[in-house]
């Protein structure tokens, strides 16, 4: 893939770079990820206060498995099925992975609308790395979302958890 046709600026030059170190690569897409999803769930719920959280189990072990083990397996399969019918459609890493993110977006604000605002940035990250990913194996492409998706999760748990 020509790299720059993937990406004009960071962090979208960093998300193409499969070259780098794998655990760099990991961590570095996880803060890509969750900061900028952190902030406008911040901006959501103090510009609207009533905006409802998405449900979420009572039960820390419950809520783990579910935001940290399941939701990543399950909805990096169903990316996955995702962006091989939109790549029906568009070549293009940006097209496909805005929208796939639009699709995640819509999903996610039938539980809470505001959720489905938040979360749209971190599946355009997971559907960009996706793509960049699969150019170099299905196996990697699927591993590393999976892994940046329960990362990013992983952090939202223990923020739950302290606040």
């Amino acid at each position: 893939m020509d790299k720059s046709s993937n990406s004009l600026v960071f962090p979208f030059d960093f998300l193409s770079d499969t070259s780098q170190n794998r655990v760099i690569y990991l961590l570095g897409t996880i803060a890509i990820s969750t900061i900028p999803a952190l902030v406008i769930s911040f901006l959501i719920f103090t510009f609207f206060p009533e905006a409802e959280p998405p449900p979420l189990p009572e039960s820390a072990i419950t809520l783990f498995f579910n935001v940290v083990i399941f939701a990543p397996l399950i909805e990096t399969l169903l990316l996955w099925l995702g962006i091989s019918i939109i790549k029906r459609f568009t070549s293009s890493t940006w097209s496909i992975a805005l929208v796939s993110a639009f699709i995640w977006g819509v999903f996610h604000s039938l539980g809470a609308l505001g959720h489905g605002f938040t979360i749209f940035w971190s599946f355009v990250v997971f559907s960009f790395a996706f793509v960049v990913w699969y150019e170099k194996s299905r196996n990697l492409a699927l591993g590393m979302c999976m892994a940046i998706h329960a990362g990013q999760n992983f952090i939202a748990f223990l923020l739950m958890q302290i606040l």
